[in-house]
């Protein structure tokens, strides 16, 4: 009976083996096993950027949908996203920029009643899946959003083998461009997170990258641009709305230097300019007043399920006076 027991369980391993073997392009720097469930709110940094009207010595910021749009998703333009992603995963820049495909952002309904979502920017690099968030609300909705959407782009590709009956699931690198920091987390601006309990590492399938950009525009202005790194210069050359600091920025990163000639050239195309224009306006009016309807309708449903305090507040980022006088 034992020795059956032994045989059977060599004979599963050997199947596991085989079911998740697969080409590992993607690569988690170092070993950071920190627990994605320790999400405090961080106050307003000085050097957060927001979206306003330009002046003359200014570019768009990459937190600008418009400006994500355009270059980033933009096929022409791939080079910027694949020198971006570089730094993530063991391939070079220059046989990314060959290998990276754009996809379709809009995910997978997993009802036929459930409303379209759409990631910010979805590409392919042999059959892993690239996603890139920008992030401008800090609430604990906006971290589990980007988790449902990593989540759901890593089982949008089962491949199954009908022969041998195995299975794999797609390899997603999700990078969270936030415009916001974490409280705790003051001291690294950029951190790589595997899924895992604090401890042990479950999977290395799904590599989730938090970027603060304030935080990182902090180190630049405290520091200089001397003690940051070339990906954190990249990075902040996209964030940056100076056109005189971006180019200290990217001086010498050859695509980077191309980036801030055609981020200040595609301000003049008229139809970019009146799309950023409409984005200003949404997001001093009815935009901020949208985003808190939301959250207080999210709010309510937790009040009557007598969800704590506490953690709405946590949740929604709205105040206790706030949720005393939600209708």
């Amino acid at each position: 009976y034992l020795h059956k027991i032994f045989l059977h369980t060599i004979l599963f391993c050997t199947t596991w083996k085989k079911c998740i073997e697969r080409k590992k392009i993607m690569k988690v720097i170092g070993d950071n096993l920190n627990s994605l469930d320790d999400y405090k709110l961080g106050k307003k940094l000085e050097h957060q950027i927001e979206l306003k009207e330009l002046k003359d010595d200014e570019k768009m910021s990459i937190i600008s949908d418009s400006m994500f749009k355009t270059m980033f998703q933009n096929k022409n333009r791939m080079k910027y996203s694949a020198k971006l992603i570089s730094y993530f995963i063991d391939i070079s820049y220059e046989e990314l920029l060959d290998k990276l495909k754009l996809s379709s952002n809009e995910l997978d309904k997993e009802k036929l009643t459930d409303k379209s979502e759409r990631s910010d920017y979805v590409a392919e690099v042999d059959d892993d899946i690239i996603n890139i968030e920008i992030n401008n609300n800090n609430t604990i909705y906006t971290r589990d959003r980007n988790l449902e959407y990593a989540l759901r782009l890593f089982s949008n590709k089962v491949k199954v083998n009908k022969e041998k009956e195995s299975y794999k699931y797609t390899k997603v690198l999700q990078i969270n461009f936030n415009n916001f920091y974490r409280e705790g987390l003051e001291e690294k601006a950029v951190r790589v997170y595997t899924m895992n309990d604090g401890s042990v590492k479950l999977t290395d399938k799904i590599i989730i990258v938090e970027i603060s950009l304030p935080l990182l525009q902090e180190k630049c202005y405290n520091k200089g641009v001397e003690k940051l790194t070339e990906m954190e210069r990249v990075i902040l050359t996209t964030y940056e709305t100076n056109i005189e600091k971006s180019k200290e920025l990217g001086k010498g990163i050859e695509v980077m230097e191309h980036y801030i000639d055609e981020s200040v050239q595609v301000r003049e195309d008229g139809s970019l300019g009146e799309s950023y224009e409409n984005e200003v306006a949404l997001m001093n009016s009815g935009y901020n007043s949208g985003v808190e309807k939301e959250k207080k309708e999210i709010a309510k449903k937790m009040l009557e399920k007598n969800t704590d305090i506490e953690f709405i507040c946590e949740v929604t980022g709205l105040t206790k006076e706030q949720l005393e006088n939600i209708e």
